[in-house]
């Protein structure tokens, strides 16, 4: 199968991430690597390159996607669980800058979430994020945002329980200058979506709709 032909998961994979999930060991995953390449490894990727195609021509940028690694970063976790049980791509336009905005897809067992957005400001950006949010284009992002949500997306809370000094405690766009990142996402409790025949077309869709979130971070970039 090829990068062109694919536009949706197969049930094996939801249905390897379940067996994972409940399954969730060393051995039981060597005994299984095939069912790994066959279910997981191999539809990500190619899910992986036909969006990031998608990408590129709602936004004029080529886009770079990463595959986030099955295997969990156990040094720090009380959860010593080896695997992961989900599916997770980024995909980041290919410019300059430290802190780019990307779309992100997650697929785990209960739940699909597609979203967009910056994880985290570098100090440069940083200081560029407030000033401009404090200003005209401030109002014109939370348009966007209150647009988006009013459709059912999703933001996460602003990381600080104050507004930064230098600027008024009461200022209108407080809730955008308390943030030290920015993203926003869309999520389905349907995990059966994902095989529906024509999945590849509602991802563009949903991305389509965090467009204007995405442009203005990218200007913000610039």
């Amino acid at each position: 199968m090829s990068s062109s032909e694919f536009r949706n998961f197969q049930s094996e994979t939801v249905q390897y991430l379940h067996s994972l999930k409940n399954n969730n060991s060393r051995d039981w995953f060597l005994k299984n690597k095939k069912r790994y390449e066959t279910a997981y490894k191999i539809p990500a990727h190619l899910f992986a390159q036909s969006l990031a195609t998608r990408l590129e021509k709602l936004t004029q940028l080529s886009h770079k996607a990463k595959i986030f690694r099955v295997n969990r970063d156990l040094r720090f976790s009380k959860d010593k669980t080896p695997y992961n049980t989900h599916i997770h791509i980024s995909f980041t336009p290919e410019i300059t800058g430290v802190s780019k905005p990307c779309w992100f897809f997650g697929l785990n067992t209960n739940k699909v979430t597609l979203g967009a957005g910056i994880f985290g400001f570098d100090a440069l950006l940083l200081d560029t994020w407030r000033s401009t949010v404090a200003g005209p284009k401030g109002s014109e992002l939370a348009k966007i945002i209150g647009s988006l949500i009013n459709q059912g997306s999703t933001i996460h809370d602003p990381e600080l329980k104050r507004v930064p000094a230098g600027f008024a405690k009461e200022h209108k766009q407080e809730n955008l200058l308390r943030r030290k990142s920015l993203s926003i996402w869309r999520e389905t409790a349907h995990t059966d979506k994902v095989t529906e025949p024509d999945y590849l077309d509602q991802c563009e869709q949903q991305f389509a709709t965090f467009l204007p979130v995405t442009k203005w971070l990218l200007e913000l970039n610039r």
